[in-house]
């Protein structure tokens, strides 16, 4: 609620970073380690710390989190945060989208799009 400024809330980058990480902590949840570490990847409420931050949202995509799964997809597709350009991973990430491999779906219509586009574009 902190993250967006919902339910009455306001947006508290702070305090956002503090609870996803403590859901990730105590609780191994999924939208926990995925938010936390875009926190930490783009040093949002927190210190910057890319490497804790990928391993957070690898975690969260290797549980099943399709937000997880297109975020390392993007990351290979795209070369970010030292990741090489990598389609083959890129598609392998992305696919675990759509074959049933995620569980938590949270991801946007936007970004399912988007996702569904790069797969087209991949020619491996």
């Amino acid at each position: 609620w902190y993250r967006h400024g919902n339910h009455g809330f306001p947006t508290v980058p702070e305090k956002s970073y503090y609870w996803f990480k403590k859901a990730a902590e105590e609780a191994n949840n999924v939208r926990g380690l995925h938010f936390a570490g875009c926190h930490l990847l783009d040093g949002v409420g927190t210190e910057k710390n890319e490497r804790l931050g990928i391993h957070f949202i690898t975690a969260a995509a290797s549980l099943g989190s399709d937000v997880g799964c297109y975020k390392i997809g993007d990351l290979y597709y795209e070369g970010m945060h030292g990741f090489p350009v990598d389609k083959r991973r890129a598609k392998h990430w992305l696919s675990k989208i759509f074959d049933g491999s995620c569980t938590t779906k949270d991801l946007t219509q936007k970004c399912r799009k988007k996702a569904e586009q790069r797969l087209n574009c991949i020619d491996i």
